[in-house]
């Protein structure tokens, strides 16, 4: 079994070791004395335990490797604690993939998640499965470098932080299975032109569907489906294209009234994929113009598809 050994017992050459993967190994019982033995690798900058059966906390242990650049601890569900607050201050720290461990506690008061400094270099966050609970903190707005985000299936409530607009290198987000509410942040939220993948589905979200989502040229999925979304706005002075989309589902919300025609214009011909079914949807605008649709799900709307079929016998 893998014990904890002093410095003195290290090889020299060990000890300057950048990247340790020892993914998929039996470490179980052996609690916090592997955060003990990686604290004699001052130098190591890519941490991967995923897979490995550990257990106990996350210790103080940890904190003396300044240099870590990627911790991967993904799938050991034996891993029950809060993310200590050392984690925030590695400054190199560019990947944190804790999803799938049994991480818990309410945020901000237990401090389940650190208080993050402005400066860091973390541009991937997967908390994917885990237990966390309460507000996510605004501070998440300092981690300008993001590219990716993964909090899904956790127990997330209340409003969406606003400082998320701050997050201009988004690639991915994915909010989904939680419990936010609330309106999605006016206009200027999720500012990154970069954003290919957004998944707010299953939450709690009220309101207008904004027309904000116009603005990522670069997204092929919006999932909102799943929330509270009562409306559509019914009509854009100059309808914008999403070129590379090809997955739009709006289904199970409360949307009501007419499909406004500018949801068959989002996508600029290609293959897409769109889901409305679900909703409280009375009838379809005219004309009925949907290029590049190979996919349309109406279900549950069975005088919506009347008005849809009759108007393409009409073309």
């Amino acid at each position: 079994m893998w014990m904890a050994k002093s410095s003195s017992e290290y090889d020299e050459n060990l000890t300057e070791l950048r990247e340790l993967y020892i993914d998929n190994v039996d470490f179980s019982g052996l609690r916090t004395k592997w955060c003990e033995t990686l604290s004699f690798l001052p130098n190591l900058q890519v941490l991967d335990l995923s897979r490995s059966l550990l257990s106990g906390p996350i210790n103080h242990h940890l904190a003396n490797l300044r240099s870590l650049s990627v911790i991967r601890l993904r799938d050991n569900h034996a891993v029950s604690c809060q993310v200590p607050e050392f984690v925030a201050n590695l400054l190199n720290l560019t990947t944190l993939d804790l999803s799938q461990c049994d991480l818990h506690g309410k945020i901000p008061k237990k401090g389940s998640l650190p208080h993050f400094p402005k400066n860091s270099s973390l541009r991937n966050l997967n908390l994917k499965n885990t237990s966390f609970s309460g507000t996510l903190p605004d501070s998440i707005g300092n981690l300008e470098n993001l590219a990716s985000v993964d909090v899904s299936s956790c127990n997330f409530t209340r409003l969406i932080p606003t400082s998320m607009a701050n997050l201009t290198q988004l690639f991915h987000l994915d909010f989904s299975s939680n419990h936010f509410s609330g309106r999605i942040p006016t206009l200027r939220l999720y500012m990154s032109r970069n954003l290919n993948y957004l998944n707010l589905s299953s939450n709690d979200l009220t309101g207008g569907i904004s027309s904000i989502f116009f603005e990522f040229r670069n997204l092929e999925t919006l999932d909102l489906s799943s929330n509270k979304f009562s409306r559509l706005r019914l009509a854009l002075s100059k309808p914008r294209v999403i070129p590379n989309l090809t997955n739009l589902d709006l289904s199970n919300n409360q949307i009501f009234g007419e499909v406004p025609n500018w949801i068959w214009e989002v996508n600029s011909g290609q293959f897409y994929t769109l889901n409305l079914s679900h909703n409280l949807l009375e009838s379809l605008q005219e004309p009925y113009s949907i290029p590049g649709i190979g996919l349309l799900d109406l279900h549950s709307h069975q005088h919506v598809t009347k008005y849809f079929l009759r108007g393409l016998l009409q073309q």
